[in-house]
């Protein structure tokens, strides 16, 4: 972003100084809003936030799929995830015969850093045995799977 420069027509409505500009990371907003300071102004990436509310972290880079925590666990995980593009995902929890015993998540969601809580239940709500499970995560672009152990 330049300044603003009165003598040119197509600068006119640019930023003056004290005016609150808004940044795009990869044509996603994020937050919080930068008040102009003038030309050479800089703001640090790690700043940015991908929600209004701040609750993510800065915007991410990449995909990824987290360890979940505890591990072993019971009676519930949390499972971390972070998106670099909104769209759909698909997290789901397998068993060791690799069925498929419950969806998570399964929606839109935002880019940004993401986390879900599986209370060690199958698709009907009932407590499943203690054992190893598999956690997987599916976008349009990525998918990776990783391993939790239930311990009763």
């Amino acid at each position: 972003i330049y300044g603003r420069d009165e003598f040119d027509s197509e600068t006119a409505s640019y930023p003056t100084i004290g005016d609150l500009v808004s940044i795009r990371v990869n044509g996603v907003r994020a937050y919080p809003d930068v008040a102009w300071t003038g030309d050479g102004a800089s703001v640090g990436i790690s700043e940015l936030k991908s929600s209004s509310g701040g609750l993510s972290g800065a915007l991410p880079l990449q995909y990824s799929l987290g360890q979940n925590y505890p591990n072993p666990f019971n009676p519930s995980t949390v499972i971390p995830f972070s998106l670099k593009e909104a769209g759909h995902a698909q997290l789901s929890v397998y068993n060791l015969l690799g069925q498929q015993i419950k969806t998570i998540i399964d929606g839109e969601l935002e880019v940004g850093d993401h986390q879900a809580v599986w209370d060690g239940t199958d698709g009907n709500g009932a407590v499943v045995a203690s054992g190893i499970y598999f956690y997987r995560l599916d976008s349009s672009a990525y998918s990776e799977t990783k391993k939790m152990v239930l311990m009763k």
